[in-house]
């Protein structure tokens, strides 16, 4: 085991994204963000490659409103924005393991996807053009005592940020690379969760302290096909707006516990029955009985009420 090395008992949940540290269930940093992000251009983003697959793909939407039916060509259109997305995504662990090939001279994969050759010929451009030494790839890393893990791309030293290693983080999605602006405050918050982090995980099961790292600069590579863009973020103004986050995260996590009820009117049950024992009609008891339903009073005491004195309105007999 390596000098400062120890053991772990590190778990990632893929399908939630949490990270287990052999105690808990650590929440990602991307979760965290994510709760208090500005959907407002995702959404605008959204509606527009609705309406444009309407417009371009009109022949396909005639299609299946006429081979289907209405309701088909509604969740066709309503998913049109996830096949933009899908479909221009590239993960970033598919862009390491080809940027790695390509560095080192092993063989490429079989079948590559054209995109994301060109998007790993942009990170080798990026690191070549900024003289990129990678420290870290891929870095699994946790804070223990506020409760959050995260996987960054790379810790890295940037010459032009000074010689102590930076985070960088790529982002591929066409949406972000076309208007940046909209996830600026989650790319921020990002990184300074991971610039805050305790440990780091390694592959062979074993973790160690943080390494040092700058904490008032990380940057964000926005790698498409067709080039890349750079943005560097502060940190320090970042960090305090995570935190906060880490708290939104768990008050939304537990809303639940805040509703006790429902609460019923005091004296309910009382106030039913004598309702019941006077009731004028038929009517005037279902109306009674629904009552009792709504508030989830309904009971064989009460049954036993109205059953006695429906008899006696159906038999006319006075109460």
């Amino acid at each position: 085991m390596g000098e400062g090395k120890r053991p772990s008992a590190l778990k990632f949940n893929k399908s939630n994204h949490t990270y287990y540290d052999g105690k808990t269930w650590l929440p990602s940093v991307t979760g965290i963000a994510g709760k208090i992000e500005d959907k407002q251009g995702l959404i605008g983003w959204s509606a527009k490659a609705v309406a444009t697959c309407a417009i371009e793909e009109a022949a396909e939407l005639s299609r299946i409103r006429r081979l289907q039916d209405d309701d088909s060509a509604f969740e066709w259109l309503s998913t049109a924005a996830d096949r933009l997305r899908d479909g221009a995504a590239t993960k970033g662990s598919d862009l390491h393991d080809v940027a790695d090939r390509m560095t080192s001279g092993r063989d490429m994969p079989e079948y590559l996807d054209p995109n994301t050759k060109f998007m790993a010929e942009n990170v080798l451009a990026f690191m070549s053009e900024y003289g990129v030494k990678t420290v870290y790839s891929e870095a699994r890393l946790a804070h223990r005592t506020l409760g959050y893990a995260g996987t960054t791309d790379q810790i890295a030293v940037v010459p032009q940020y000074g010689e102590k290693p930076i985070l960088v983080d790529w982002k591929t999605s066409e949406s972000m690379y076309r208007t940046p602006k909209f996830s600026t405050g989650k790319n921020a918050m990002q990184l300074a969760a991971y610039s805050h982090c305790e440990v780091m995980w390694w592959d062979d099961k074993t973790e160690s302290d943080m390494p040092d790292i700058n904490p008032e600069i990380g940057l964000i590579a926005m790698v498409r096909p067709e080039g890349y863009k750079i943005y560097d973020y502060d940190l320090v103004r970042s960090w305090p707006q995570f935190q906060r986050a880490i708290e939104n995260y768990h008050w939304w996590r537990n809303v639940e516990n805040l509703a006790r009820g429902p609460v019923r009117p005091s004296g309910l049950m009382e106030n039913l029955t004598a309702a019941a024992l006077n009731a004028e009609s038929t009517e005037e008891l279902h109306a009674l009985y629904e009552r009792a339903v709504h508030y989830d009073v309904w009971s064989d005491q009460l049954r036993a009420v109205f059953t006695k004195r429906r008899a006696h309105l159906e038999l006319g007999v006075a109460s």
